[in-house]
């Protein structure tokens, strides 16, 4: 009998007091000496993780390491880089709060982009003695410990690194994952999971964040959300299976229901559509816009700016923010002045600054001017929407000075919902900003987000067939009509894609679970839960629908990709003929995303070259990564067609949309170079 089996039976004996049986207690005794110096020596736990924020189902898991009779101590690891806004500091932070009263837990800042990188490097330079690397039996985590600890055994590849004195164990615990209680029904409850907590802060559902706490005091709870309001820029919607807890946040490329806000489209502002999650729009409608956007013939067309989100208003005499939809109900009563700005921020460097000295350049530049601000604002109830560009906190495109661009005015209502966007007086405030700004005392040239145009393209005719031939193959090959929407095609698509999989397994049809199974991947309809769907079906049904309900994400976003692929090739077009953009040197900015697109590409060769076959599941995840991103950057025109611009936001049908052309992967690649994600 192994060590790591003696461990499973002895310490499960102990920590749920169950009785050993016959068997155990004899192997027990005979083991007893053989293994008298583990038992004294103890384990140290390894727990690397990216923790944006750690969360009750983490506590969970530490405090059940903690009670097993081996473990000595538990290191947290939190990972590098931004999750949603959340950064290595304020992850770690999080951490260290929330472990305070374990005695032995330390909380650690992983030095390397990949908390399992960590743990390894950490087994290099750990001090004598006997280690674990966290995780459930009831997570997929549980192979990738399993990995760790063959590879630093005799005749693995790491075992020669470790010290003298250092051994490493498999010492996984059977812990059930924690469910947010009330969500759904009770037979499809949500686990608590990092990216649930951050949706909910997004939507300002504390009731249920707290819930994702449920060994937490009401204080440190709400610690917690405070530390996070106006920082969470992004939420994806559910998890599935795996991580160390039982569950891992979903990858945006794997998932094709998310929300993101990010933080220059983040908190009151919302998520701007791209064209193909427009999902009403038919290939009419596609066809049409096609045509306008080359002609140069979209309406109310403005530059997408790649900076921060922020939405401005005046109540009770001063100058009032927003940064999420809390803020802006009851007409911004618990709205941000610039104080309230500076406690929001606060600690948070260049962004602190920026959005600071953004409010206090606007509050000066009213007081200044001879307009009547209630007169504008209604006390709350309409609110500038402005991007800050501020060198400091560049994101992708630099723009090559601070500025303040007011895109419109929003009309909302008491709950916060938008009304409508109008610029009834917006001339009329900028005007007056115009001629009482002064660059010497303020930070920030303010100045209403351009009109731009789209010059003259080259090649119309062959661009514009070539892309719509490409919209007529999709609703040729699966017999969509010109006036079926993106979401008849999805809906289409998954039919063909189930009727498939039912022939290839030689399924019993079933009508009733099909059409269920096309709203729920179809629709995102999860109203029915999935326990409920699948009750007396057949077994191997049963089987086959729960493995593709979790990797439906991928499936999706492989039958939108032809209709992505198409709008990627006209936002690139487009952009590289604009006109009256907000970089203060096109030319030069392109040339500056461009050096930082190669060197992330360098950069994540050089770690897959680096990683060799060490750790093959990241060899695999980054080499996955870049695959993808690269192909959608040649979809996209390739490295030449890289632009000085995020993209363009128009009006069409009712809609606003987006066209970014290469952005998307442009972003991917260089988050991945400042982030390390």
């Amino acid at each position: 009998m192994s060590k790591n089996n003696f461990q499973s039976f002895r310490a499960w004996s102990r920590i749920h007091g169950q009785p050993l049986s016959e068997s155990q207690r004899e192997m027990s005794k005979e083991m007893h000496d053989e293994w008298e110096d583990f038992y004294d020596e103890g384990v140290t736990v390894i727990y690397p993780g990216s923790f944006k924020p750690m969360t009750g189902g983490h506590l969970s898991l530490i405090e059940t390491y903690l009670s097993h009779p081996f473990v000595n101590k538990v290191i947290v690891y939190v990972g590098t880089g931004v999750r949603n806004g959340i950064d290595q500091d304020m992850a770690f932070s999080i951490a260290q709060d929330l472990t305070s009263h374990l005695s032995n837990v330390e909380v650690e800042k992983s030095p390397y982009p990949s908390p399992i990188l960590t743990a390894y490097k950490a087994m290099e330079s750990a001090e004598p003695g006997n280690y674990a690397l966290a995780a459930s039996k009831k997570g997929d985590d549980y192979k990738r410990v399993e990995s760790f600890t063959q590879q630093h055994e005799p005749g693995g590849k790491y075992h020669d690194k470790l010290p003298e004195g250092v051994s490493v164990y498999t010492l996984p615990v059977d812990a059930k994952p924690l469910v947010f209680k009330g969500r759904d029904d009770d037979q499809d409850r949500q686990p608590i999971s990092a990216s649930t907590i951050r949706r909910d802060v997004m939507e300002q559902d504390y009731d249920n964040f707290a819930a994702g706490y449920p060994q937490v005091s009401d204080g440190q709870i709400r610690k917690v959300w405070n530390t996070l309001q106006g920082v969470v820029t992004e939420a994806f919607v559910g998890t599935i299976p795996g991580g160390a807890d039982g569950y891992e946040d979903v990858d945006p490329e794997d998932r094709y229901k998310y929300r993101v806000q990010t933080l220059e489209e983040g908190g009151g502002a919302g998520h701007m559509k791209n064209v193909w999650e427009a999902n009403d729009l038919s290939f009419a409608d596609l066809r049409t816009l096609i045509q306008q956007a080359l002609s140069g013939s979209l309406e109310n067309v403005t530059e997408k700016l790649d900076g921060q989100n922020i939405m401005l208003s005046w109540k009770d005499d001063e100058l009032r923010a927003a940064r999420n939809k809390g803020h802006l109900k009851n007409f911004g009563e618990t709205s941000l002045n610039i104080e309230g700005m500076k406690e929001f921020f606060g600690g948070r460097g260049a962004i602190e600054v920026a959005f600071v000295e953004a409010m206090r350049d606007m509050q000066s530049t009213i007081n200044k001017s001879n307009i009547d601000p209630d007169e504008i604002f209604e006390n709350g109830k309409h609110w500038l929407n402005i991007e800050v560009l501020y060198p400091d906190t560049e994101n992708i495109i630099p723009y090559g000075e601070s500025q303040l661009r007011i895109h419109h005015i929003r009309e909302i209502d008491e709950n916060g919902d938008l009304v409508r966007v109008h610029d009834d007086q917006l001339d009329k405030l900028t005007g007056a900003i115009a001629e009482v700004q002064n660059m010497e005392e303020e930070t920030f040239f303010i100045q209403r987000t351009n009109p731009v145009t789209i010059q003259q393209i080259e090649n119309l005719d062959n661009i514009s067939d070539k892309l719509i031939s490409q919209l007529q193959w999709i609703q040729d090959k699966y017999d969509i009509d010109d006036n079926e929407t993106i979401q008849d095609y999805i809906d289409e698509s998954i039919k063909n894609f189930i009727a498939e999989e039912w022939d290839k397994h030689n399924f019993e049809v079933d009508v009733e679970l099909i059409e269920s199974l096309v709203r729920r991947w179809g629709y995102a309809d999860k109203s029915t839960p999935i326990n409920k769907l699948l009750k007396g079906k057949d077994p191997e049904i049963v089987k086959w629908v729960r493995e593709t309900d979790k990797k439906i994400g991928k499936i999706i976003k492989k039958i939108i990709s032809p209709v992505e692929k198409i709008f990627l090739q006209l936002g690139a077009t487009v952009l590289n003929n604009l006109k009256g953009l907000a970089a203060s040197n096109p030319s030069q900015t392109a040339d500056k995303i461009k050096q930082k697109v190669d060197q992330a590409i360098k950069e994540l060769n050089a770690e897959v070259n680096k990683l060799d076959d060490g750790d093959p599941e990241r060899i695999e995840k980054i080499s996955e990564f870049l695959g993808t991103q690269l192909e959608r950057l040649e979809q996209a025109g390739g490295f030449d067609a890289i632009a000085p611009t995020e993209g363009i936001v128009f009006e069409f049908k009712g809609n606003l949309l987006k066209l970014t052309g290469n952005y998307g992967p442009v972003n991917q690649l260089i988050g991945y170079l400042k982030f390390g994600r």
